[in-house]
């Protein structure tokens, strides 16, 4: 369906300019699109933030109302002062009419098609919609599926190019594709909950990092859930990290998440001195400790549930480590909760300065929680109780497989 409604748009917009417009027009139409495209990729989470402050019930629309206002305000007063200089036809001749006039058109269409999807999947629409990017179960990251053109993978591409050169000065020097590495990825990820009423973003900042020790490479003998060695993945590197989670996600809905909604944004370790430049990776927790030489592999729709009794005492921070495979040669920078938490990562530790595991167990109805051993050398409670893990829900939400097509990327936002 999503294809379909991005071949109407083109195909619309191509016949458009070609039947009333001129080709002069129809290019000023591209510029101010793609501008009014950039300034929405470029703003909208600020303005996202303030709207979610006083909207209430609908502030899981915020992030998509914020987009779609911003591009019509700017494409408005673009399209309006460019309109200004334009006042008298141009006629750059026949042939040249009759040829740019529907291309440019079929550009402009596809420029559109690709902001309508990227506004359709910041909003909390169900996981199938605007398309299937990835399937219902296991989902996987790495192998993401594309609507037609790659319409929306186009515009983010084409910011995330201009972010990390011409613009970078602007976003204080934050690159879009650092600092929202594979931003489509996220966002259908950050859905995966999305039937269980898990929240897209926080009210508050949800997440933090220790000072130091945050980061390190996992030690040999590690085994699964079932005691079985972990398989060696070609060109990763299994990392431990620890993220914080503070006690204000009580008060939220955010109090559940997935570990889709968790990543870490990796970059070069001869460039992790730069952390907001340049290209970054996200990479998905594999799973949590749950002893000290045992990871609890996870799907990503896993979900975690925050209680008070998490919180125990005067402890204000959770604390638990998550297992990532990171690339060879990259080590984290950032660590990014939801949509809208992110924090900076110190270097990764050696293995003699590695903390003590903090282990996370699901917690079972009938069984009361075990305190959690924490590490001397970290902020944390010694007696702070092991987190819990609501029941796995039912594979298959009952949504429709939405069609899709994958194609050839050539505005891959590096997703």
């Amino acid at each position: 369906m999503a294809s379909i409604a991005v071949l109407v748009i083109v195909l619309g917009c191509a016949a458009a300019q070609y039947l009333k417009g001129s080709l002069a027009t129809a290019c000023v139409t591209v510029i101010a699109t793609v501008s009014a495209a950039f300034a929405a990729l470029g703003f909208y989470d600020f303005l996202a933030g303030v709207l979610s402050r006083y909207m209430g019930a609908v502030a899981g629309w915020g992030d998509a109302i914020a987009f779609v206002v911003l591009f019509i305000l700017v494409f408005a007063v673009l399209q309006t002062a460019m309109a200004q200089f334009l006042r008298e036809p141009i006629d750059l001749g026949h042939w040249p009419e009759q040829i740019g006039r529907p291309v440019c058109g079929a550009i402009l269409g596809w420029v559109v098609a690709g902001v309508i999807l990227t506004a359709a999947s910041l909003a909390p629409l169900p996981l199938g919609y605007p398309y299937q990017r990835f399937e219902d179960q296991r989902p996987d990251p790495d192998r993401p599926s594309r609507v037609l053109l790659n319409a929306d993978g186009l515009v983010n591409g084409w910011f995330g190019l201009v972010s990390r050169s011409s613009l970078k000065a602007m976003q204080g020097h934050q690159s879009f594709t650092t600092v929202r590495a594979s931003f489509l990825d996220q966002l259908y990820l950050n859905r995966l909950g999305i039937g269980d009423k898990v929240s897209l973003r926080t009210e508050t900042e949800a997440i933090e990092v220790p000072r130091k020790a945050a980061v390190w490479e996992a030690p040999d003998g590690i085994t699964d859930g079932q005691g079985r060695s972990l398989p060696a993945k070609p060109g990763q590197v299994l990392m431990l990290a620890r993220i914080g989670f503070r006690s204000s996600v009580l008060r939220e809905a955010s109090s559940t998440f997935t570990l889709s909604q968790l990543r870490l944004v990796c970059r070069p370790k001869d460039l992790a001195n730069r952390p907001l430049a340049g290209k970054g990776k996200a990479v998905y927790p594999a799973g949590y400790m749950q002893q000290a030489q045992q990871l609890a592999v996870k799907d990503l729709d896993e979900q975690i549930r925050l209680e008070a009794e998490d919180f125990h005492g005067e402890a204000a921070v959770r604390w638990i480590d998550f297992g990532f495979y990171v690339p060879s040669g990259w080590v984290p920078v950032l660590a990014q909760f939801k949509l809208n938490n992110q924090v900076e990562i110190p270097a990764p530790v050696a293995a003699d300065q590695a903390p003590q595991v903090i282990p996370l167990e699901r917690r079972r109805a009938t069984q009361p929680v075990e305190a959690a051993t924490s590490d001397a050398n970290q902020p944390v409670d010694p007696n702070t109780p092991k987190a819990s893990t609501r029941p796995r829900r039912q594979r298959g939400r009952g949504l429709s497989d939405i069609s899709k097509s994958v194609v050839g990327d050539p505005g891959n936002e590096g997703n």
